[in-house]
């Protein structure tokens, strides 16, 4: 599993989601993913093979409770809500990472207002 696939993964979710490097002008490459401007994905690009996803608050326990080492609350993050998950990890197989991808989608998407998830499709 690679960085690239991640990224398609994200993308391939919804095709409103969008991606952008908001810390760009600080010389940061990291991608947000989003939803009606709402992030549910940040992928970190220094080589720490981490992806930041969204989760409810009990998942993000569950998770890192399942998966020690493996999943970890996020470093600069919202720690109830935030996990990054480190993809380079065995633990971590790629239908669990694009299960994670797809919670991460449907918890944001879901709390967006009624008649833009209807827009959406969702």
């Amino acid at each position: 599993m690679n960085i690239e696939e991640i990224r398609e993964w994200c993308l391939a979710i919804h095709p409103d989601v969008t991606e952008d490097i908001p810390f760009s002008k600080f010389g940061s490459e990291d991608v947000a993913f989003r939803i009606c401007g709402k992030i549910f994905a940040f992928m970190l690009t220094d080589g720490s093979q981490m992806v930041v996803l969204k989760s409810n608050e009990d998942r993000a326990v569950e998770l890192r409770e399942s998966y020690p080492y493996a999943i970890e609350p996020a470093f600069h993050w919202n720690k109830k809500y935030w996990n990054q998950i480190h993809y380079d990890n065995p633990l971590i197989k790629p239908c669990l990472l694009k299960q994670l991808i797809e919670e991460a989608f449907q918890e944001t998407a879901i709390k967006l207002p009624k008649k833009t998830r209807i827009g959406l499709g969702l």
